[in-house]
């Protein structure tokens, strides 16, 4: 091989050799298909604001909100159950939101699961989407009963029904039933704000004159929230005054 052929098998792997450097960096710099890719033009995120973060929702079929992304002609909120896997998603037009939008869907959400939402803002020019915001769908607790004990006797009319507080609930409603005759000797709604760590109520004095002496009596507590409702266990007591 004479001196020029070998300069001349040089240059063309030098020219190699510079091809395949300016390949690997073009593979390093160009964002991949289905990324999340910024594109000129297209509306900035959208910043979403309730639920918040983390938090957990009292209501089966919660308002999502969000501010506005200049730009935007409109948005495609998507909402995950990250329960169960399944998606629903809505589209909501700029022309709809005032200084912010709001979507609620039509459907209420499975209590006690997980979701994740993010809305997209889109305009001609492409979408932008948002952070992800988790929430939790929580239906109140069942409170535990504590006094009167099942199968207790009281020797007074002066009763204290006593019970755990939930802390989803936003009130309850408290019943005694006189299982002697089946008349319903109280039925009452008690707020969340009366309580502490434990909810009490003392029957008022006109409330007194339904607890008989001989007579047996069994009680529940119901916790409520706009989600539903969760019951009790139910607890029995004795009125005996002689005792």
């Amino acid at each position: 091989m004479n001196r020029l052929t070998r300069s001349i098998i040089q240059l063309l792997l030098a020219a190699l050799l510079l091809l395949s450097i300016n390949l690997i960096h073009a593979q390093e710099v160009l964002p991949l298909p289905g990324g999340n890719q910024s594109v000129a033009g297209a509306p900035p995120a959208p910043v979403p604001y309730s639920p918040f973060n983390g938090g957990i929702s009292n209501h089966l079929k919660p308002t999502f909100r969000w501010n506005q992304a200049n730009g935007a002609t409109k948005y495609v909120l998507r909402l995950s159950n990250l329960t169960t896997g399944t998606e629903q998603k809505a589209t909501i037009t700029a022309a709809a939101c005032t200084s912010a939008c709001a979507h609620t869907f039509p459907d209420k959400l499975v209590d006690g699961n997980q979701y994740a939402w993010r809305v997209e803002a889109v305009n001609d020019s492409g979408k932008t989407p948002s952070a992800q915001f988790t929430v939790l769908i929580e239906h109140p607790g069942v409170p535990t009963l504590m006094s009167p004990i099942n199968d207790a006797k009281v020797t007074s009319a002066a009763v204290q029904l006593i019970w755990t507080s939930i802390t989803e609930a936003s009130e309850y409603v408290v019943k005694m039933k006189d299982t002697t005759t089946g008349a319903t000797a109280l039925k009452k709604t008690v707020s969340k704000s009366a309580c502490g760590g434990s909810c009490v109520y003392a029957l008022k004095t006109d409330e007194q004159t339904a607890i008989i002496d001989g007579h047996d009596y069994q009680w529940t507590v119901t916790a409520k929230n706009s989600n539903g409702k969760s019951k009790s266990g139910k607890y029995s007591f004795k009125a005996r005054f002689d005792n």
